[in-house]
């Protein structure tokens, strides 16, 4: 990975990555992020009745109860999904776009295309979802 001093004055502790990925289309990338993080927000938006729902009934009620779990629920992977493009984003900013956030290897191209908001190579992703 090709690295530089940020601060000469501050010694070797402070390095900033460059950016070595030369296929990559940063601009395009950014654009898809802010595309995916509008249509996420918009989603949200239109789905926030879904968790006040009228109950009229015992069966009712329970279909209640099971619509407004559901809603939380993708509540909760949106607002997840949220927070990595938000996470891709400062990366880009940064110039550590396509880089690993655990181990610093590069991503394979073909996985940031699949997800451009994904943080992780395939090996550290296969770790961490591997049960201890």
């Amino acid at each position: 990975m090709d690295t530089r001093r940020a601060d000469p004055t501050q010694g070797p502790a402070l390095l900033l990555k460059t950016q070595v990925i030369p296929d990559m289309n940063l601009s395009s990338i950014k654009e898809q992020l802010l595309r995916q993080r509008a249509d996420i927000e918009r989603h949200l938006h239109e789905t926030e009745g879904a968790k006040e729902l009228e109950v009229v009934g015992r069966l009712s009620r329970a279909n209640a109860f099971q619509a407004r779990e559901l809603a939380f629920q993708n509540e909760k992977r949106w607002s997840r999904e949220l927070t990595r493009i938000d996470s891709a984003l400062a990366r880009i900013e940064r110039g550590t776009y396509g880089y690993c956030a655990l181990c610093d290897e590069e991503i394979a191209p073909g996985r940031l295309e699949a997800n451009p908001a994904i943080p992780l190579c395939i090996k550290c992703a296969q770790t961490q979802s591997t049960p201890m």
